[in-house]
């Protein structure tokens, strides 16, 4: 039931904060995928599934991440060793827009068996472009594959690394119009 009413108050979050930029981090029990763990029971969860479910109804994103990968380990060894990725760092599209750079590097464990985060940060000065953030949740939508083929069939001239470059920014904008069309206000995604 915790991680229910975890998940619920997430979604509250992302609808009361839909305007602003939040981020969350810390402990969430759940690895969100098969490949966020070694040892233990394998196949993916009904937890798994509902972390997931949460992070595409708010709209969040790990941020990048240097250090240890998994997160977590059962302190044991050999084949009862169990670790995990279960602390994470996230943020919504507007914190990704105004921050930038945002890393989280977590240590080794130490005595603990979770390894400690730390935070490096720098907020966006005034005046200068903003970073992008591709958000996995825009493929989801059924006009996603034409929006990328029309941007991708485009005329660009270049090197080829240049030509992939300007294409980008072509493709920026129009991921930014289906966004805001389709995804910019999650209370329609929470059920």
């Amino acid at each position: 039931m915790a991680r229910q009413e975890l998940w619920g108050g997430m979604r509250r979050v992302a609808c009361n904060f839909s305007s602003l930029p939040w981020a969350i981090l810390g402990d969430f029990n759940v690895s969100r995928s098969v490949q966020e763990q070694l040892g233990g029971k394998p196949g993916l969860s009904k937890a798994m599934l509902e972390f997931k479910a949460c992070i595409r109804d708010c709209e969040i994103e790990d941020i990048r991440q240097t250090g240890c990968f998994y997160t977590w380990n059962n302190k044991r060894s050999g084949r009862e060793l169990i670790t995990k990725k279960l602390d994470r760092v996230m943020g919504n599209w507007l914190w990704f827009q105004q921050v930038v750079h945002l890393q989280a590097h977590f240590h080794a464990p130490g005595i603990s068996d979770h390894s400690p985060a730390e935070l490096h940060l720098r907020f966006h000065p005034p005046g200068l472009g903003r970073a992008f953030k591709f958000l996995n949740i825009w493929v989801s939508h059924p006009s996603f594959l034409g929006i990328f083929r029309q941007v991708w069939a485009a005329e660009v001239s270049g090197t080829p690394l240049e030509v992939v470059a300007k294409k980008l920014k072509l493709l920026k904008p129009a991921l930014q119009r289906l966004h805001s069309d389709h995804f910019k206000n999650p209370t329609s995604l929470v059920s």
